[in-house]
């Protein structure tokens, strides 16, 4: 299921708080940035609902903000500057052959 967090701590705060009640079955929250990811962290934290025990939080950056929280954030490594290079390359290709 996909739900939108509008890339904000506070929402994917609410956005946890709704999703819970609604599908008690769900055991991973993948956010598209570490920030959503800190705000459904925050959430459960309050909640008493230990992560990852009960639910999986993954967060999109590895911001240096991930490293810190606690439980500390797993996060997806994006190596910006490869794929800059590769889109450019590919780019380049279409462009000149």
């Amino acid at each position: 299921m996909l739900h939108a967090g509008e890339w904000r701590q506070q929402r994917a705060y609410e956005q946890a708080k709704l999703l819970l009640p609604r599908y008690p079955q769900v055991n991973l929250v993948w956010s598209a940035n570490d920030e959503m990811a800190l705000g459904a962290l925050s959430y459960f934290h309050q909640a008493k609902i230990c992560v990852p025990q009960q639910v999986s939080v993954l967060g999109y950056d590895d911001t240096l903000s991930a490293e810190y929280a606690a439980p500390p954030l797993s996060s997806v490594c994006v190596s910006w500057d490869k794929i800059s290079l590769a889109a450019l390359n590919e780019l380049l290709n279409r462009c000149y052959g």
